[in-house]
């Protein structure tokens, strides 16, 4: 979990929450977020670092907040929604990883087929060619690799 960043994290809890009427926007919202975040910035580190007791943690940044909630209903169905939005952003990141790596993993493999023909040539040019020339004076690489192509029917 630790390729998402806190503040992915943290825009998650704070949308959850303010879609839910927990926290009330207000003119100055970019303020209160930007304290609010430092505020439960280790909370959300502790988050970063195990995701397994993801309820006590959302517990605690709602105490940070100062939200106070009413039924457990509406909290249970609060926390499923924060879960299920940071498990998805999880999902994404992950996601987003593997195509990357297949990305590069792709373009290494271009790398490796262009060095291996510059490689052959290089031989060619350098061992392969002197050596028939030694042998064969005037004959060259593409004098014996032309004879073995597939002749057409006639």
């Amino acid at each position: 979990m630790n390729d998402i960043t806190n503040t992915q994290i943290f825009e998650v809890v704070f949308r959850a929450l303010e879609e839910h009427g927990l926290i009330q926007v207000s003119a100055n919202t970019e303020d209160e977020k930007k304290k609010a975040r430092n505020d439960c910035l280790p909370i959300i580190q502790r988050i970063q670092e195990n995701d397994r007791n993801l309820e006590e943690n959302l517990i605690e940044l709602m105490k940070i907040l100062r939200i106070d909630f009413d039924s457990k209903a509406s909290l249970e169905t609060i926390f499923k929604n924060i879960i299920k939005e940071i498990k998805d952003l999880q999902m994404k990141n992950i996601s987003f990883e593997n195509r990357l790596r297949a990305m590069e993993n792709e373009l290494k493999l271009k790398e490796t087929y262009c060095l291996g023909y510059d490689l052959l040539w290089l031989f060619i040019f350098y061992y392969v060619e002197p050596a028939i020339d030694r042998v064969y004076p005037g004959k060259t690489w593409n004098y014996f690799t032309s004879k073995l192509r597939f002749k057409e029917n006639s």
